[in-house]
Order: C-alpha cells, then sequence, then structure tokens
C-alpha cells in the first residue's frame, strides 16, 4: 500500500543519515582521542576540549553532505559542525571550572549538544525557511545531548566494570562513544528534517 511504502521511505531516509553519522562517529572517535591527548599535552584544557570538539563537530557536520554527494554540503557542514563542537568544548571547560564533579554527565550533554544544534542549523540551512532551521537546530541539540549523555554513561560503565587496560579495549569503547552520540544525532536531524 501507498502508506507502507511511505512509510519505508522515511525509515530508509532516517536510518541512512542515522547509520552514516554512527560510522563516521565511530571512526573518529577511534582517533580523536589520541590525537587531542598528544596536542593537549602541553596546552591547557580549553585546548584539548575545544581540539576534540572541532575534530569531532567536523567529522560529524561533514555527515549529511557525504550521505547527498554534495562537496559544497560536507565542506559547510564541516566549518559549521567544527565551529560548534569547538564552542561546546570551550563552553564545556568553562562550567567544569565552575560546577561540581557531579554535573560533569550534564555538561557533556551540552557539550555535544551545542555541537548537534551546528551541525542541524547545516541540515536546514538549503531551505532558508526560518521554522525548518529552528527545527533543525532543536532536534540537532537534543540529539547531541542525549547521545552524548547515553554515550557517555555507557563509556563511564565500561571504565568502571571492565579493565581496559588494554590500547584496543580503550579505542574501542571510545570509538562506540562516538558511535552512539552520532547514532543518535543524527536519527534526531534525520526524523526532523522528514517529518518537519
Amino acid at each position: 500500500s501507498l502508506t507502507l511504502a511511505k512509510g519505508r521511505g522515511h525509515l530508509y531516509w532516517i536510518l541512512r543519515r542515522a547509520c552514516a553519522g554512527s560510522m563516521s562517529g565511530f571512526i573518529a572517535w577511534f582517533f580523536l582521542p589520541i590525537v587531542a591527548r598528544i596536542l593537549s599535552e602541553s596546552n591547557s584544557p580549553y585546548f584539548m576540549f575545544g581540539l576534540t570538539g572541532f575534530m569531532g563537530g567536523a567529522f560529524l557536520g561533514s555527515v549529511d553532505g557525504m550521505v547527498e554527494e554534495s562537496t559544497p554540503k560536507t565542506i559547510r557542514g564541516a566549518v559549521i559542525g567544527g565551529l560548534g563542537g569547538l564552542t561546546g568544548g570551550v563552553i564545556f571547560q568553562f562550567l567544569r571550572d565552575r560546577t561540581s564533579p557531579d554535573a560533569v554527565p550534564w555538561l557533556i550533554f551540552l557539550y555535544w549538544a551545542v555541537a548537534g544544534a551546528f551541525i542541524g542549523t547545516v541540515s536546514a540551512w538549503w531551505e532558508k525557511k526560518n521554522k525548518k532551521i529552528i527545527c533543525g537546530i532543536v532536534s540537532g541539540f537534543l540529539g547531541g545531548g542525549v547521545g552524548a549523555y547515553i554515550g557517555s554513561s555507557f563509556h563511564a560503565y565500561l571504565v568502571q566494570t571492565i579493565a581496559l587496560d588494554s590500547w584496543p579495549l580503550s579505542r574501542l569503547s571510545e570509538a562506540i562513544l562516538g558511535g552512539i552520540i552520532r547514532l543518535a544525532l543524527w536519527s534526531a536531524i534525520a526524523t526532523a528534517e522528514r517529518f518537519f
């Protein structure tokens, strides 16, 4: 029936972006923590979180353009996503210095929610309709934040229950964290794109 075909089309659209985002996050987070730690050894935490946010945001912002095979969208998404991640990282560190350790999970939520909002903006930008841009911002904010909260909680659980002293296990756990963040982010953005 027509309704079933339409539903299948919507689901395919959402899954395609969510899977691309998740794979991008998985790959990015396999390498990002290593690069950030090396570059931040002699720098401030602002630099480390800003750099991690910039690189992660750039990877994740480029997903929509790559899925649609559009070079301008890929570049725009990488630049805006990178700026969003940088902003989220700096806000995270600023607030972390001023709040209790109990607030860290919510600060992680905010870190990637800010990056997600920037990325959501890019996904709706080409339509040039304020309602769609606001919807992109809100869906990106919620998707990035929820994904980061779930992913970081999962990562903390792994660290506390399994000895992750080996290099491959540490990298795998961080890659899974990145995959979870991006799966939630792009599921939310793609759902908003399709239905709103």
